[in-house]
């Protein structure tokens, strides 16, 4: 005995190779997108060093300019007040250094999370 499904057989093919190219599609969608943040971190490591490297610069420059302070203050040619001033660009300068380091190295490890690699401090 010979059953008829009205078509239904061929349309639920159909369904199946629809539902199949949907999820292959989804799957490169998904591969674009991991690509995409992977390339977006290491465009944020890369950021983030060249800011380290400028702010690393500039730290050394306010050290040595306080150093200079800090000496004409011990003979009495500059104020507290300028001394003090200088300072405080001086711990400005550290901080900020501090945080864009610390903000590398977090980059850094996000980068390494995507490229697989094993997390160590």
């Amino acid at each position: 005995m010979v059953r008829y499904s009205r078509g239904q057989t061929k349309a639920n093919v159909k369904k199946s190779r629809i539902a199949l190219e949907q999820a292959q599609l989804d799957y490169e969608q998904s591969q674009l997108t991991v690509r995409q943040t992977v390339v977006q971190a290491y465009r944020d490591v890369v950021s983030a060093y060249n800011a380290y490297k400028v702010a690393q610069v500039k730290e050394n420059a306010y050290s040595k300019s306080f150093n200079a302070y800090n000496i004409q203050y011990q003979y009495g040619t500059i104020t507290t007040v300028e001394l003090l001033q200088q300072q405080n660009n001086y711990l400005n300068a550290l901080n900020s250094y501090i945080q864009i380091k610390y903000s590398l190295v977090m980059k850094r490890k996000i980068l390494d999370i995507y490229m697989g690699k094993k997390i160590t401090l």
